[in-house]
């Protein structure tokens, strides 16, 4: 089953030239998700009763045509396939004339809240959701997202230091996935962003990030790629953000 709601593009949602960001759009994929997951009974306002709660650990995000201020998007968002470990879900926005705008798939993880542990997927739970594996955002699959040990370990990166504050975290008490967009966003260098936004973005969680731990953020560019890795005090990658 495909899940739709509709939205508009308001002021806190664009950039200077009134196009709306990268934020922006996740945050209707996040929340059309949410309210999908509400719809079954395993959303946020389950999250009392049944102890459980989704995290993402993986976006992949291509933006085909950028909306502007006022536009009315209609999103979908659908569960694509699942393992006992992990569910997909992938999201398609449109326009009023029913142009595509974006497209992402991202790969989610169901918690228990006390433990911090992840939980299997039971096939009761999947049922649930409808599942619609013929249907594609992408025509790959998510690809592991991974470099060498030492790649963020470099002396020529641009580097900043960050310590989480109240305002990064979100109702699972760690970093909010889309406070990782914006800390990406704070290491691009100054020509870099203002080109404008990027229209393919990639994000993977290895380790949650929780309040008052203090981050570095390590900006190289590999490739046609602008890679940011957000590390810990001992040199540990808890995330990478791709943009290009």
């Amino acid at each position: 089953m495909k899940y739709k709601h509709n939205y508009q593009i308001g002021l806190e949602d664009v950039d200077i030239k009134g196009n709306a960001t990268n934020r922006a759009l996740m945050t209707m994929m996040e929340d059309i998700g949410g309210l999908h997951s509400d719809s079954v009974g395993y959303g946020l306002d389950s999250v009392e009763r049944t102890g459980q709660a989704w995290v993402v650990l993986d976006w992949k995000i291509e933006i085909i045509k950028r909306p502007h201020y006022r536009d009315e998007i209609t999103a979908y968002t659908w569960s694509r396939n699942h393992n006992i470990a992990c569910a997909y879900r992938d999201f398609e926005l449109f326009d009023t004339q029913g142009e595509k705008l974006a497209r992402a798939t991202s790969r989610w993880v169901l918690i228990d809240i006390v433990k911090r542990r992840p939980l299997r997927l039971t096939q009761e739970l999947i049922e649930k959701y409808q599942g619609e594996p013929q249907s594609q955002a992408f025509e790959e699959e998510l690809e592991n997202m991974s470099y060498p040990k030492d790649f963020f370990d470099t002396e020529n990166a641009v580097k900043q230091r960050y310590t989480v504050l109240r305002r990064d975290i979100d109702s699972n008490m760690h970093m909010h996935n889309l406070a990782y967009l914006d800390a990406a966003g704070e290491l691009l260098p100054q020509q870099i962003y203002e080109e404008g936004e990027k229209n393919h973005i990639r994000i993977s969680y290895k380790k949650e990030i929780l309040y008052g731990e203090e981050i570095t953020g390590v900006y190289i560019q590999h490739e046609d790629r602008h890679v940011v890795g957000l590390t810990d005090t001992n040199k540990g990658v808890r995330a990478i953000v791709e943009l290009w």
